[in-house]
């Protein structure tokens, strides 16, 4: 039982190392449309270039009006603090119920298992996106839009 957490545990953690979800962007364009769930590549001097259903779509910037970059952060800290806060616990509950129930409880079993579900908590409630600031682009010519929305790029971490 121990050793089939630790293989679940490490199927969870171990391909994680980036990021939990892509990093998407919030289009709000003239004529009240939107486009969320694109994905930024980059910006030129005449479009902002998102990724939508695996193409690449060319927007020209005097329709984009607002842009937000959703922040992710890296499931691999979320999983190592949930773990770490899940042993903490585990020791705590296994030597608790080893001084109140005797000799029928397993001390390493019970550790394993707080951690394994700490990780998993922690690793699942970083991946969750969390919403960036709205840049507005109304009332600029392309170039200000362009450039702002390189450094709303690059305080998101998706600059190209």
């Amino acid at each position: 039982m121990k050793h089939a957490m630790l293989v679940v545990l490490g199927f969870l953690v171990a391909p994680s190392w980036g990021y939990g979800q892509d990093q998407y962007v919030w289009l709000r364009l003239e004529g009240h449309r939107v486009i969320t769930n694109a994905r930024y590549h980059s910006v030129t001097a005449e479009t902002v270039l998102v990724v939508r259903g695996g193409m690449l779509v060319g927007l020209d910037l005097d329709d984009v009006v607002q842009i937000r970059f959703m922040k992710g952060s890296s499931m691999i800290n979320g999983a190592a603090i949930g773990a770490g806060s899940g042993l903490a616990t585990g020791v705590l509950v296994a030597t608790s119920l080893k001084a109140f129930c005797g000799d029928g409880t397993s001390v390493s079993t019970t550790i394993v298992a707080f951690t394994v579900m700490g990780g998993i908590i922690g690793g699942t409630v970083a991946a969750l996106e969390k919403e960036g600031d709205i840049v507005s682009l109304e009332n600029l010519d392309k170039a200000s839009k362009a450039d702002r929305i390189r450094e709303a790029a690059k305080g998101a971490g998706t600059a190209k």
